[in-house]
């Protein structure tokens, strides 16, 4: 064999092959985001879903999901609590959201029900919370973790990411949960949520919707 009739690549040769591998990543890079706009997108949808079945449970039954002695306030009752997320899914609606835990991609979410704590103006409130007793914080920044799908949250419904202000905020530490044992049901009552901050990814343990038409 005469070694000066092999040939290798020539300069133009890999330039064109680290094009077409580039073009290749950034397709890549393009899809997974795509796909995490999608279920973020499809994360919003949800609790929308499950705040607009509130509503119509309100309607048709003359009290919100967890509200049994209809007084306009959830869970705030002594005895007798019944989770709203349970009293959702056993009011044989037609199209009822999705039971906890609420999931986008490999993430969960749990979603619960009750009001703020407040003594006076008590308001009802939706939470959610990165684990079933809300004891872990959310993580992560736009890249990965799941920081970016209560941020997005809060963007959509208030206009901006802003965890001191608006319909959604940010809190600070766990809220009061009832039952409060980590593992004791997927359905629980928030008795109350602790004063709102700015999303810190590794110190929010909360998102707190605000469900009242004033607040």
């Amino acid at each position: 064999m005469n070694l000066r009739e092999e040939k290798g690549f020539s300069l133009i040769e890999l330039a064109l092959i680290l094009v077409i591998i580039g073009i290749i990543i950034s397709i890549v890079l393009k899809g997974q985001d795509v796909i995490e706009s999608s279920r973020m997108k499809r994360f919003e949808t949800e609790v929308r879903h499950w705040r607009t079945t509130a509503w119509l449970f309100l309607e048709r039954k003359g009290n919100f999901p967890g509200d049994t002695n209809n007084n306009g306030i959830i869970g705030d009752e002594s005895t007798g609590v019944i989770p709203g997320t349970l009293a959702i899914q056993s009011a044989n609606l037609i199209n009822p959201p999705k039971s906890n835990p609420l999931v986008a991609g490999s993430l969960n979410f749990w979603l619960y029900w009750g009001y703020d704590g407040a003594e006076t103006s008590k308001k009802n409130v939706m939470v959610i919370c990165a684990n079933d007793d809300c004891s872990l914080p959310f993580e992560g920044n736009e890249g990965a973790g799941n920081m970016k799908y209560v941020e997005f949250l809060d963007a959509v419904i208030d206009g901006q990411i802003d965890g001191n202000d608006g319909r959604v905020r940010a809190g600070s530490d766990s809220p009061v949960l009832d039952p409060a044992g980590a593992g004791v049901s997927n359905d629980r009552t928030v008795k109350s949520v602790p004063p709102s901050t700015s999303w810190t990814s590794g110190t929010t343990k909360a998102l707190i919707y605000y469900i009242d038409q004033h607040i």
